[in-house]
């Protein structure tokens, strides 16, 4: 299925299976929207998540201790995933340890990236900041390309500017019954202001 904002690549498992969702994309590049949006829809994303909805097992340098929270997590629950931008740099050491893998790659345009990171570290945009968020792509279409998994690409623009549409989509991919409510609380939390923005409380995730 592919419309404006959510292209699937390669289809996802029937609703019933289960699944590990790994999101992708850039440093600044709306990551966390996707995650937020995940944790919305009932998937356990992590413990102690802030505004950027990232999982703290998962900076842990070791390898073992991202493998060691995977386990917990296949043990825990019948479909989670995380969000960390640099799982690029680590992912093919430990795909082996994931249940039915499916991607969730979100791209932003690279000079909106390199400007929303300028800001952040209030720095000049320059060409650096440009090239540095395409080499992040590269990282990411080069996991896509060299893994036959389930994978969906997220327009961050399109989806900002068609919220409910995203909701839709990205709900059907996950394979999750949607409510109406549900789907309201990711269109506004998509559409709603700039910036990272915290979810209260904690959904109730299927367990295993």
């Amino acid at each position: 299925m592919a419309d404006d904002c959510f292209v699937t690549v390669r289809p996802p498992l029937d609703a019933g299976e289960r699944k590990t969702f790994v999101v992708l994309g850039a440093p600044r590049g709306g990551t966390s929207m996707i995650a937020g949006s995940l944790r919305l829809a009932g998937i356990f994303m992590g413990e102690g998540l802030g505004g950027q909805h990232e999982d703290p097992a998962f900076k842990r340098e070791a390898v073992e201790d991202k493998l060691a929270a995977i386990a917990d997590r296949n043990r825990r629950f019948h479909t989670w995933g995380w969000k960390l931008p640099r799982t690029v740099h680590f992912f093919d050491e430990i795909k082996h340890a994931l249940v039915n893998p499916h991607l969730i790659v979100v791209y932003r345009n690279t000079l909106a990236v390199a400007r929303s990171s300028a800001r952040r570290d209030r720095r000049p945009l320059d060409l650096h900041l440009i090239k540095v968020a395409t080499r992040h792509y590269s990282k990411v279409f080069d996991i896509i390309d060299g893994n036959d998994m389930p994978t969906a690409i997220v327009a961050y623009e399109a989806a900002v500017a068609q919220p409910r549409l995203y909701a839709e989509r990205l709900v059907k991919y996950c394979g999750v019954e949607p409510t109406g409510e549900m789907l309201e609380e990711i269109s506004a939390f998509v559409g709603g202001k700039p910036g990272y923005t915290e979810i209260p409380g904690e959904v109730l995730p299927r367990r295993a």
